[in-house]
């Protein structure tokens, strides 16, 4: 399902990305060998790392989010020299395990946005904005759209807080007022041990295609006390559901001057187990929250991804896993057809070093799609190529 929402003279694009790390023996075994030979790209290594990234070229409406989402405040933030230092020994480490969060920096005067009124997330979503969209680099006679305390571009992330927890934001430059975008919620898996949640940044480098593809890329913390370590939902004393509905509330609001097209929602391991509802004692599925059910328009799910998903019928599923991984990539044939895809999927190709499969002549605005990373294990990096073929795949959704 389609939905486009009005922001001002602006309709956006959100995407949501969680990830996680699986909660098993023999991922802890993994994290604490650690595997920095074998994180893809070594320049994916350090995803706190300023130096090291370069960027890529070229519900149901009767609720509002905020009155679920309780925000106590937001508070903007730059990195700072010590928040985001070069070299593979800060930020995201190649072990993530060691280290710190490689994003941080002095925050600024905090302020409590209005949350009830202009954004977006409009009282009735079942009746979404059909106005037409604008160019994909916005209306050139407007105002370039830019967050003061925020820096724009992939190579810079900067934090924003919410709720009291610290975001890393990421949104293009030099884009104007009505410009098309996808906002990317990324959430992480397991964080074993304390390890830095950070490390999804590297692991799924939307960040760095943010200006060629128009994202808002956004990378939220768990506040889970579950004892192998925080998971999404896991102990949290119910406060993550209502903390992701408010980073997605703030970022309609923050950047309504934009179009946005559509809510992704991605994972890693537990992560997509979070987004799925399955084999954890979370409860609904992230996914199938009432109040995205006409905002969210896809799942990624990297390692753990189970289906069927309660509301798949509703998602386009892109999923992957490594090679090395003792998983079976789920099988998208059965929502796929519901959606005029052809069967049987066509492949494997080869994308780089990945297997890539897929279903072809679907329906406008539905992609179902698989990669297989070969020679990669549970928290190997995900290759440049991989990741850039998925945001393709999403960006192809949103027609013109």
């Amino acid at each position: 399902m389609r939905a486009i929402y009005r922001h001002g003279a602006a309709v956006i694009t959100c995407i949501v990305i969680a990830a996680c790390t699986d909660d098993r023996a023999r991922e802890s075994a993994a994290f604490s060998a650690g595997s920095a030979g074998r994180r893809g790209d070594a320049s994916d290594v350090a995803a706190g790392s300023e130096n090291e990234i370069t960027p890529s070229p070229g519900g149901n409406g009767s609720s509002r989010l905020s009155a679920v989402a309780g925000v106590t405040g937001v508070k903007n933030a730059q990195p700072s020299s010590s928040g985001m230092q070069g070299g593979p020994s800060a930020g995201m480490q190649a072990d993530p395990l060691s280290g710190a969060a490689g994003v941080g920096g002095t925050a600024g005067v905090g302020t409590t946005p209005d949350m009830a009124a202009g954004t977006g997330m409009t009282a009735d979503a079942g009746t979404p904005d059909t106005t037409p969209a604008g160019p994909k680099n916005g209306d050139p006679s407007k105002p370039i759209v830019t967050l003061d305390s925020i820096p724009c571009g992939g190579s810079r992330s900067g934090t924003q807080e919410i709720g009291g927890r610290e975001v890393t934001v990421d949104y293009p430059c030099d884009k104007h007022e009505g410009a098309h975008v996808t906002v990317i919620l990324n959430l992480h898996g397991t964080l074993i041990g304390g390890a830095p949640y950070l490390y999804q940044h590297a692991y799924f480098s939307a960040h760095r295609f943010v200006d060629s593809h128009n994202l808002i890329v956004l990378t939220p913390r768990s506040v889970s006390k579950a004892s192998l370590g925080a998971q999404w939902g896991n102990t949290d004393n119910g406060e993550d559901v209502p903390h992701l509905l408010a980073v997605i509330e703030w970022a309609y609001s923050a950047f309504a001057k934009f179009q946005i097209r559509a809510l992704w929602v991605g994972g890693h391991s537990w992560g997509a187990r979070f987004i799925s509802g399955t084999e954890h004692p979370v409860g609904e599925p992230f996914a199938c929250h009432p109040m995205l059910e006409h905002k969210m328009k896809g799942v990624i799910g990297m390692s753990h991804l189970r289906t069927p998903i309660a509301c798949a019928n509703r998602l386009s599923l892109i999923s992957t896993r490594g090679q090395e991984e003792e998983l079976a990539l789920p099988d998208h044939t059965v929502v796929a057809m519901e959606h005029g895809c052809m069967t049987p999927m066509k492949g494997p190709e080869k994308i780089g070093n990945n297997d890539y499969r897929y279903f072809e002549g679907c329906d406008q605005g539905w992609v179902y799609e698989d990669y297989e990373m070969l020679g990669k294990g549970h928290t190997d990096n995900m290759d440049q190529e991989v990741v850039k073929k998925i945001l393709d795949a999403i960006k192809s959704t949103e027609g013109p």
